[in-house]
This record gives structure tokens, C-alpha cells and sequence, in this order.
């Protein structure tokens, strides 16, 4: 086993075992943060004699027992996962993808400009989670999970929920464009947008000869994508590229990382190799200048291939000898 992969062990070691105090902490304090509302509440209800007594007193209780916990056990917990992320990151990628640069942040404030600049979709309020950014092939890349919603007085709408991606291509000079998987009816009635019969996509461009000569070669994949995540959205300008994939893909948190549950779990372990596989995968078929048929055959190959992998990062993480033997 590798010095760093024994530094990785130790460090989720040393995580697990600040989960396991935070979750003790959390046991003891969470019944009186629960209860300390109420009696407060009632008492105020006694004092007062008026209802109002157990709202204004038992909801301050509240607030100010709700912010204790955010305190002592949510923000702590917040901290743990995004050391346990990077740890696990870190050590996947530099055994499966050395040569991938890459930096890993838990929020992040990009997506939001992104998208408003694509114009591929709009909302009144952008939530960004677990950014992955970096150099992948000499080209720069985004990746980040977004859920977008329109809120009004009555309810909050979700108009988007999935992965967002932007690559900057060096040396390419795409023509401006707009692929959809899927058209509202404005847009069918009143846009530009045509469709490829053959792929079964939408699009717009200023130059539709120079758009079907550059990009045929990802129709195949886009096509894919569309049949495994529904909504697909793509904005090309010159070198860049902008995809955003409707998904309930749990990024980097599935299962759910919860304070009373052990970090120490193969399914996330396994999982969280799986995704990162999977947007790599996706960006590189972007980035790379392949054929149709080289595109079809990645498409083949490439989830085995994925499967073996992830089988191995656990095994790596656990036992470096049976790796050895295998």
C-alpha cells in the first residue's frame, strides 16, 4: 500500500472516529433541544395564561435551541463530510486518473452565472452543491450539482434539478448553437429550433452546415445521454461547451451521509466511484475528437470497464494485498 493511500485510510480513520463523538454529542443534546421548547412554551402558557405566551415563547425556545444544534452538531458534521469527500476524491482520482487535475469544493457560486449566460434555462433562485473544477486533457472543466426553483407566494416550483458541466476547449471554435431534448410549447410554435430526425434532438445555430460538421461526431452520445437522463440541455459558443443534465443523482451522497451512520460504508465508497467515473466520462467525450463509431464503441466498453474499477478502489482502500492477489 502506497504512502498516500495509508495517509487516506488513517485520515477517514481519524473522520470516523470524530463522527462517532459528534454522534454521542448528538444523542445526549438532541432530546433537550426537543423537549427544552416545550417546557418553556407551557410555562409561558401558564404564566401568561393566553396562547400567545407558548407561541412567542416556546417559538424564540425553539429558534434559539435550533441554533445551538446548528452549533454544536450540524456545522461539525458539515466540516466531517467535506474532509471525508476529499479525502476519498483525492484518493480515487490520483489511482484511476493521475493525470486529471482537479479541486474539490463543497458550495459554490459559479453555476449560477453560468447558466444565466447560456440562456438555456431561467429561475428565481440557484442552489450549487459539490464542484468539482479542474484540467482534464488540456481543457478547463466545470462540474457542479444545481437545483433551481421558481418560488411565488403559494409554493416553490423545481424548473431544474441535475448536473451542470462547462468546458473550455482549446483550439476549437464552435459555431454558436442551442441542442434541447425536449421543446415547450413557445418554443415549438414561435422558435428556431429544428430537429435532427436521426438522433431525435432539437436545435438552433447560426450556421447549420458548420454546426452539423463539428459537433456530429457527439450526436451519438447526446442521443445516449438523452435516453438515460431526459432532460438534456446544450449551449455552444466558440470554445465553449455548457451541458446541463436533468438527474436525481445523489452526487457525492448517496447513501446519504447522516451523523449517526458510519463513514466506513462500500455502497458510498462504491458509489461515489461510480459518479466520478461517470462525469469524467461524459467530459471527455466532449473533449476528445472522435468518430461516431469511436463514440458508439466507447459507449460499449466503458461501463465495464467503470464496474471493474470501482470493484477495485474498495479493495485498494481496504486491503492493498488482496488487490496484489487478484
Amino acid at each position: 500500500m502506497t504512502g498516500d493511500k495509508k495517509n487516506a485510510d488513517i485520515n477517514i480513520d481519524h473522520l470516523e472516529s470524530s463522527r462517532k463523538v459528534l454522534s454521542d454529542k448528538s444523542k445526549k443534546i438532541t432530546p433537550w433541544l426537543i423537549l427544552i421548547p416545550v417546557i418553556v412554551g407551557l410555562s409561558a402558557l401558564a404564566l401568561v395564561k393566553s396562547p400567545i405566551g407558548l407561541f412567542v415563547f416556546g417559538g424564540l425556545a425553539a429558534v434559539i435551541c435550533g441554533l445551538i444544534y446548528y452549533e454544536k452538531i450540524h456545522s461539525p458534521f458539515n466540516e466531517l463530510k467535506y474532509q471525508l469527500k476529499s479525502e476519498i476524491i483525492g484518493s480515487f482520482m490520483d489511482e484511476f486518473h493521475p493525470s486529471v487535475e482537479y479541486k474539490y469544493r463543497p458550495k459554490g457560486h459559479l453555476g449560477k452565472n453560468i447558466i444565466k449566460a447560456s440562456k438555456l434555462i431561467s429561475a428565481d433562485h440557484y442552489k450549487e452543491e459539490d464542484v468539482i473544477s479542474g484540467v482534464i486533457s488540456g481543457t478547463k472543466y466545470y462540474i457542479s450539482e444545481m437545483h433551481l426553483t421558481n418560488q411565488n407566494d403559494k409554493s416553490t416550483t423545481t424548473v431544474f434539478k441535475g448536473l451542470l458541466f462547462r468546458l473550455k476547449i482549446p483550439d476549437k471554435s464552435f459555431p454558436t448553437a442551442k441542442i434541447q431534448s425536449r421543446l415547450g410549447i413557445l418554443k415549438q410554435l414561435f422558435g428556431s429550433f429544428k430537429q435532427n430526425k436521426e438522433f431525435g434532438f432539437y436545435f438552433t445555430t447560426n450556421n447549420e452546415r458548420k454546426f452539423e460538421h463539428e459537433m456530429e461526431s457527439f450526436f451519438p452520445f447526446i442521443s445516449h445521454l438523452m435516453k438515460h437522463q431526459g432532460d438534456v440541455r446544450v449551449d455552444i459558443q466558440g470554445d465553449e461547451l455548457v451541458l446541463m443534465l436533468s438527474s436525481e443523482m445523489k452526487f457525492l451522497d448517496d447513501p446519504k451521509l447522516d451523523v449517526g451512520t458510519s463513514f466506513d460504508r462500500e455502497e458510498y465508497f462504491d458509489n461515489v466511484g461510480r459518479q466520478l467515473n461517470t462525469l469524467l466520462f461524459i467530459a471527455e467525450s466532449f473533449i476528445q475528437n472522435l468518430e461516431k463509431q469511436e463514440v458508439q464503441e466507447r459507449l460499449e466498453l466503458r461501463t465495464e470497464k467503470f464496474v471493474l474499477e470501482n470493484r477495485s478502489l474498495r479493495l485498494d482502500l481496504e486491503d492493498d494485498d488482496k488487490i496484489k492477489d487478484a
